[in-house]
């Protein structure tokens, strides 16, 4: 038997098209088992899961490869059933992960079980559905999680107005259950893929011209043109998804405040943690988008050729990102909770503070994004690089730990650390303002490095060592030094 027999060319290119979101999501459930980030490597693998279905279709949307696919003499049957194989491998094999993961969970309540089955029959039934709907990866990746929440909430919704039952015990009887009703509607699902996927077109209708309007023309009818503006106008463009985001955490809100109106039991829902989920990953998301989906669509190189210079580009590009971040990842759900609050929700208590962790997400998946190939790619990297920093963090304060033990006493070494507060009282502020002002420190040097990645096409090995090591040692100064300001107000305190 040949090689190529065993290893054909259409499933090199199926697992070589899928093997970088499967490999940041396993990574990020390994990083799980360090520490209690048990919520984070569910997080990650909830969306790899998604992302994994959604680019077994949408990679040739993104690669433009559809019309080259859909014209080869072969069947589309055994097209989409070599895709569904090897998505089915891929997720079953982070299934497995994950139920390691979720062991401890399990002895205590089979009905998590249902946790890690239901992203995997979303991932494989439902994403690649919804991509060929929408003919977009982030929007089968959306839908394909957002359906099911909505399902969910209709179903305790229902539960409580027919039959009495609180959401907490609909919960009880319904999470167990969950994983077998969506098996029952599998079949469905995969009859609809490949009816969609046999009856595909590879149909790419132009992108439609944005016209300005006529009031704002001289009076002999020509158009007054501002290339920052029509820059603007562009970004707001790729963030379409963003849109569309938005309005469904809107439609969310609405819904949730409706029910704890008129269903007691809703009060416990845990809407903080559906506001920092929401919050979080739109910031992610804003800044997967900016540079990635440039790249994507193919507009990144003649847009560099422009008369507006690279640099200025660059700046409203960032200005309309951190705009949109600030404005629907922050300043929206304040707004929200102050105009119509909801019962059980903890408002922001430091409003700059949560704006500074927005602004660094927004930083940090810019310069992700800058880094990828497409916006998906940039949205599943953003998650376990994320976890790498905060890792590299921990190891750095546990080497700051062991110094300060070597050379003073335990106490202290808490104090360095932060795992105590010193007894001076003016300390706190002080390091409130240096953690702040470490924070803005590295949000220009992401976005320098997005920068300079996002006008070159030689984003090497080297270069992304280089500037991991940059940021390493930006991380690790910053942290001795708020270690030394907290040593140095113990000591005068004495």
């Amino acid at each position: 038997m040949t090689r190529a027999a065993l290893w054909s060319p259409a499933l090199a290119k199926e697992i070589r098209a899928l093997l970088p979101v499967w490999g940041a999501t396993a990574a990020a459930l390994a990083a799980s088992f360090q520490g209690d980030r048990l919520g984070v490597g569910l997080l990650a693998y909830v969306a790899g899961s998604t992302a994994l279905g959604a680019q077994s279709i949408g990679q040739e949307y993104a690669y433009r490869t559809l019309p080259m696919l859909l014209s080869q003499p072969a069947d589309r049957r055994r097209m989409y059933l070599l895709k569904f194989s090897v998505t089915a491998v891929m997720l079953l094999t982070l299934a497995a992960l994950a139920g390691i993961v979720l062991a401890d969970e399990w002895r205590q309540d089979a009905s998590q079980l249902s946790v890690v089955l239901l992203p995997v029959l979303c991932g494989l039934f439902l994403a690649p559905l919804f991509t060929m709907i929408c003919r977009s990866t982030l929007a089968g990746m959306i839908l394909s999680t957002s359906v099911p929440a909505v399902a969910w909430l209709i179903t305790l919704a229902i539960a409580w107005f027919w039959f009495g039952i609180d959401a907490d015990q609909a919960t009880d009887i319904i999470l167990g259950r969950a994983a077998l009703g969506v098996m029952v509607v599998c079949p469905l699902l995969a009859v609809l893929g490949w009816r969609r996927f046999t009856s595909l077109e590879a149909t790419e209708g132009a992108a439609p011209a944005f016209h300005l309007p006529r009031w704002v023309g001289r009076a002999d009818g020509a158009r007054r043109h501002s290339p920052h503006m029509a820059l603007a106008v562009k970004e707001l463009y790729l963030q379409q998804l963003t849109f569309g985001l938005v309005a469904l955490y809107v439609v969310v809100w609405a819904a949730l405040l409706l029910g704890q109106r008129l269903i007691p039991s809703w009060s416990s829902f845990p809407l903080g943690a559906v506001m920092l989920l929401y919050c979080t990953g739109l910031a992610i998301m804003i800044g997967a988008l900016a540079s990635a989906e440039e790249r994507q669509h193919r507009t990144l190189d003649w847009q560099l050729l422009q008369p507006t210079s690279a640099w200025q580009q660059w700046i409203v590009k960032v200005g309309v990102t951190l705009g949109l971040a600030l404005t629907f990842g922050a300043g929206l759900p304040i707004l929200l909770n102050e105009a119509t609050p909801l019962e059980g929700f903890t408002a922001i208590k430091m409003p700059a503070d949560f704006a500074l962790l927005i602004v660094l997400l927004t930083a940090g998946s810019i310069y992700v994004s800058s880094l990828s190939g497409s916006g998906v790619r940039a949205m599943v990297l953003s998650l376990p690089i994320g976890m790498s920093v905060v890792l590299f963090a921990q190891m750095v304060r546990g080497a700051m730990r062991w110094v300060t033990l070597q050379v003073a006493s335990p106490l202290m070494a808490n104090i360095v650390t932060g795992a105590i507060a010193p007894s001076s009282g003016d300390a706190g502020v002080v390091v409130l303002f240096a953690a702040r002002g470490f924070v803005l420190t590295l949000v220009p040097v992401f976005l320098w490095f997005g920068f300079v990645n996002h006008t070159s096409t030689d984003r090497t090995t080297r270069r992304i060592l280089q500037q991991a090591a940059v940021i390493a040692l930006l991380v690790t100064t910053g942290m001795v030094l708020v270690g030394a300001v907290l040593a140095f107000y113990e000591l005068r305190s004495r």
